[in-house]
């Protein structure tokens, strides 16, 4: 079973349009399409993004469903078991908030209605028909867990086809609804509740009789005398039905349920497997040893697909078995409750799980997977950054020249950047501030507005920019300006997403973490699944600016991206020399070096790089700097105001670079002066007054005394 647990709408989306379903965009833990006029609409893989729930609409292809809206496990077994029995093939059923479920069919005509009959306490049971549409994957709302299948899906190549689904006629629909109503309706007394459960308790019972179907999960095979179990060349029989370049989901049952028939059959699944074109040495071992007991498929799975695919069931048992099975056929098994794990996940999701457990050897041999940079050691590839910057500071055009570099090719503050195109959000800046923007630093990077083609904007300025809604729980429900966001990447496909800024985009409280994480991660599904950079421009906290973090709100934020970078004005001491000096720090990153530091600074509409110093500028620099420090000490010595090396209000350094003398050097250029000259002993410390307080200070010794 394919269980996408939030990871891969569009694919999803795909099988079912494959398989002659139309699926529907649904948001995330909900039931219902918020969409305009979906019961009309085509969409297409596209439309889909990772973190939502997956509709199918009925109507399409004829496809229906049987929605049992009953808490009674005893009662939906019933209901269920008399379905089958009357529509043989019935091979799925969706489980959202057990032991509700729902079976999927398909009329024998076009133009059929919905339907509904009431039970009373019980609850009802609804027919979805033309307008009307069911959650085939995603989060239930009741229970914030995944809908789960029983061992087959709508997306499986085999038995999840539409055109697979039973065929139901009108009049035995309703046959079947008067049937349902005469045994559970309130006023109806010929089947009681009691009754209904003696029966399932005798039908659970372990089977030992031999005119007893053996079970297999979803599956069973009504075969008389049945006691034995599947032979090694019984099994290559039905495997030689079968391709092993099927889909992953499918390979990944049959060898589910070989294991189910026990470690006997281990080299024969290897041995299938090599078959195919996607073998894999070693896959089929590691998945083997990831396997427990059970899980929901057997290998009346196997047989299921052999017959699905050509074989005569009967024939091969009378081969192995020497007894003449001429009545034996595969059915669905009428449980409709799924296995639950020991952590109370659904056996679909167990299945999904244990299927991307690899081990750590199977990496061998494998090449290394390229670290992908969209701005080289500062902003990764596919995932999200976070951009701070105190307001007024110029993140915006920061970010925008990143944008712009993005599609040009060309480096971004002296860092290669990844080419390709690039889509600007902006819910601050209006479309006029952009082009004013843009004119800028197209004349600095002497190109013309044209070459900008692949550079997509959009300025939400003045509109609602909520990417999502916070729901009673807590949770956040996506709006439509995500999914036209989405829909957007997915028709440009660009390198490079910037959003600006976080406050207008984000709905909840950026104090909160839980909801902190899952904004990032809704942002993360976007990187991963249109494969590109995502940069969040931020507003930090007063307390990020007070620490010089440039964090905002809670932790959470920090702690979910990858990367996070911090641009802020050069200010010491409470002092700005160049209020057009801007210092851009990384000050988190997963993937390479923190404290990296560029310096930029305002010129003509657009930051530009300070150039580094080469060797002899940087002697130069350093010389200067040694030499106010000697001229300022003299100075500060003869007036009598002793200076030290350690700190306080007669710190030298800070009351040099205070001094109208400084020449534009910094507190922290005279610091390092300051290193240097006392350790070629060009400067030294001494002490002076009584014993009980004694004061230290800096002095020039006089030549004999520093040469010696």
């Amino acid at each position: 079973m394919i269980h996408p647990y939030l990871t891969k709408g569009s694919e999803i989306a795909k099988k079912l349009i494959d398989n002659g379903y139309q699926p529907i965009p649904i948001p995330l833990a909900q039931k219902g399409p918020r969409i305009p006029d979906w019961q009309n609409r085509l969409f297409e893989s596209a439309d889909f993004y990772d973190s939502t729930n997956i509709g199918i609409r009925c109507g399409d292809n004829r496809v229906a469903a049987l929605d049992i809206d009953v808490l009674d496990a005893t009662v939906v077994r019933e209901i269920i078991k008399e379905w089958e029995q009357r529509h043989p093939g019935t091979w799925m059923q969706r489980v959202g908030k057990a032991p509700k479920t729902l079976l999927p069919f398909r009329f024998s005509q076009d133009g059929e209605r919905k339907r509904q009959l009431d039970l009373g306490d019980l609850g009802k049971i609804e027919v979805l028909a033309t307008g009307q549409q069911f959650v085939a994957f995603g989060i239930h709302p009741d229970t914030q867990a995944p809908y789960s299948w029983l061992n087959i899906d709508p997306t499986d190549g085999f038995l999840g086809v539409a055109s697979e689904l039973p065929v139901v006629q009108s009049a035995d629909l309703n046959d079947f609804l008067l049937w349902a109503k005469t045994a559970f309706a309130s006023d109806g007394e010929q089947k009681s509740v009691i009754s209904l459960a003696t029966d399932h308790m005798q039908a659970a019972q372990p089977l030992q009789e031999p005119d007893q179907p053996e079970k297999f999960g979803r599956f069973q095979l009504n075969v008389p005398n049945w006691n034995d179990t599947l032979s090694e060349a019984e099994a290559s029989e039905l495997l030689g039905y079968l391709d092993p370049d099927m889909p992953y989901e499918s390979w990944l049952r049959v060898l589910m349920a070989l294991h189910d028939a026990g470690e006997h059959l281990a080299n024969l699944a290897v041995n299938w497997s090599a078959r195919g074109n996607k073998f894999k040495p070693g896959e089929v071992e590691a998945k083997w040893h990831s396997f427990s007991g059970g899980g929901g498929v057997s290998w009346a799975t196997v047989a299921a697909m052999a017959k699905e695919a050509g074989a005569n069931l009967s024939e091969i048992a009378q081969r192995h078995r020497g007894l003449d099975f001429s009545q034996i056929e595969v059915t669905s098994s009428p449980s409709p409750v799924p296995k639950v794990d020991h952590l109370g996940a659904p056996g679909g999701y167990l299945e999904h799980f244990r299927s991307g457990v690899f081990r750590a050897s199977e990496l061998e041999g494998q090449p290394i997977p390229e670290r992908i940079w969209h701005v080289d050691g500062l902003i990764p590839g596919h995932t999200v950054t976070l951009f701070n910057g105190d307001g007024g500071t110029g993140k915006s055009l920061c970010s925008l020249q990143l944008a712009v570099s993005t599609v040009l090719g060309r480096a971004w503050f002296g860092l290669s950047t990844r080419q390709g195109k690039a889509v600007y959000l902006s819910a601050e800046d209006d479309r006029d501030e952009l082009h004013r923007r843009l004119h800028d630093i197209c004349t600095a990077e002497e190109t013309p507005l044209s070459s900008l083609n692949n550079l997509v904007l959009r300025s939400l300025a003045g509109e609602d920019a909520l990417f999502a809604n916070l729901s009673k729980g807590g949770t956040l429900q996506p709006t439509p300006l995500l999914e036209a966001v989405d829909s957007l990447l997915a028709v440009e496909a660009p390198q490079l997403l910037v959003l600006d800024t976080l406050a207008d985009f984000f709905p909840g409280n950026e104090n909160d973490r839980a909801q902190a994480r899952q904004f990032i991660g809704m942002l993360r599904g976007l990187a991963l699944q249109h494969r590109c950079a995502v940069v969040m421009l931020a507003h930090p906290s007063v307390a990020g600016i007070a620490s010089g973090t440039g964090t905002s709100g809670s932790t959470g934020w920090n702690n979910s991206v990858r990367s996070r970078l911090y641009l802020n004005r050069v200010i010491q001491d409470g002092y700005e020399a160049n209020p057009d000096a801007r210092l851009l720090r990384t000050m988190k990153s997963n993937y390479g070096k923190v404290g990296g530091e560029i310096a930029l600074t305002w010129r003509n509409g657009v930051f530009v790089a300070d150039a580094p110093l080469s060797g002899l500028d940087r002697k130069a620099a350093s010389a200067k700097a040694e030499r106010v420090f000697l001229k300022l000490l003299r100075e500060f010595t003869d007036q009598g105001r002793n200076v030290n090396h350690s700190g306080g209000p007669t710190y030298a350094p800070k009351l040099f670079y205070e001094n109208p003398k400084s020449e534009g050097c910094t507190k922290q250029v005279l610091r390092t002066a300051m290193e240097s000259l006392l350790a070629a002993g060009k400067i030294k410390i001494a002490e002076d007054g009584p014993p009980s307080k004694r004061r230290k200070f800096l002095y020039i010794p006089e030549a004999n005394e520093a040469s010696g």
